[in-house]
């Protein structure tokens, strides 16, 4: 089963209100555009300025998540029409289960009635001839759990990182993610301070010790969520956890590192992943925040530098 990471998309009938904007954000090359069914395609100039303005457009046709009941003819109709619409090509129909990662017996009925219904759906218009392009109805969760629902790919997302979203969510197989990204940053200052003293914004943290103050050179412009201020943080620092404290800062956080032997600037810390015996798992950043990994990954901003490794076998 072939994977891919999905395009941009764009609501059709959001064309004719926000041309300007839409048209003006898109990219040139791989731009997908998700037509409903009754989106009255040959009707919208948005859409035709779109066709001659951008010539490699490819639309997927979405077939919503809500529409779990039997499709009318009119619908298929509409599907139909849109293939033959004679401005943008067409390379594929799509759908998504919504509720793929939970063993629940209310959720698997729901998402098994949806897959069916999509299933029904390309049938009748394979029958009536329609070239329907790429066929794709799986996500991570789905590709695992309902696998006999495969076709031409799988959208593959948050399992490529080696993670689930949440750690309670469901995997039919015996499936171990393996975690594939390591967040770090770097110190920028060690200070010591005594006890009564306060550090970071509103002086919600006051130490009641003598208390040594790392100072990291990442905040939350980068991704990391201020909600995680007040110690709801950990790091590692030369093998050991370090606690956050204080308020989380636009470019910068604070660990007590006290008790941790020759921490000094420039020193790695790892926020998420793995150093020494130590380990972070994303999950874990994530649920402490009150959010998944899907929102956390894509909340890191572009001043988090990305690279790349490859492990050899």
């Amino acid at each position: 089963m072939p994977i891919f990471d999905t395009h941009a998309h764009y609501d059709a009938d959001r064309f004719d209100s926000d041309r300007d904007a839409l048209l003006s954000a898109m990219p040139g090359v791989g731009v997908g555009l998700v037509l409903d069914p009754g989106c009255d395609l040959p009707s919208s100039r948005a859409v035709a300025e779109l066709a001659e303005r951008y010539p490699h457009v490819y639309a997927a046709v979405g077939i919503h998540p809500e529409n779990c009941g039997d499709f009318r003819p009119e619908d298929l109709d509409a599907i139909q029409r849109v293939y033959e619409n004679g401005v943008l090509q067409v390379t594929g129909i799509y759908s998504h289960l919504c509720v793929a990662d939970t063993d629940e017996e209310e959720h698997v009925d729901f998402s098994r009635r949806q897959a069916e219904t999509f299933k029904s759906v390309v049938e009748s218009l394979q029958a009536r001839g329609v070239e329907l392009g790429t066929v794709h109805l799986l996500s991570s969760y789905a590709a695992v759990n309902y696998p006999e629902y495969a076709y031409d790919y799988a959208r593959l997302g948050i399992l490529m990182f080696g993670v689930k979203s949440s750690p309670a969510d469901y995997l039919r197989e015996d499936l171990q993610p393996m975690p594939v990204m390591t967040l770090k940053a770097r110190i920028t200052s060690v200070r010591e301070i005594g006890p009564g003293e306060t550090v970071s914004y509103g002086r919600i943290f006051r130490a009641e010790r003598p208390t040594k103050v790392a100072s990291v050179s990442i905040g939350y412009a980068d991704g990391i969520p201020r909600c995680l201020s007040g110690g709801k943080l950990r790091a590692i620092v030369r093998g050991q956890y370090a606690q956050g404290i204080g308020r989380i800062c636009m470019d910068q956080l604070m660990l007590d590192v006290t008790g941790i032997e020759d921490v000094r600037v420039g020193d790695e810390v790892v926020f998420i992943g793995r150093q020494g015996d130590c380990v972070i798992y994303a999950e874990e950043l994530a649920e402490n925040a009150g959010t998944i990994t899907n929102e956390l990954f894509s909340r890191l901003g572009a001043r988090v530098e990305g690279r790349c490794f490859r492990q050899e076998a």
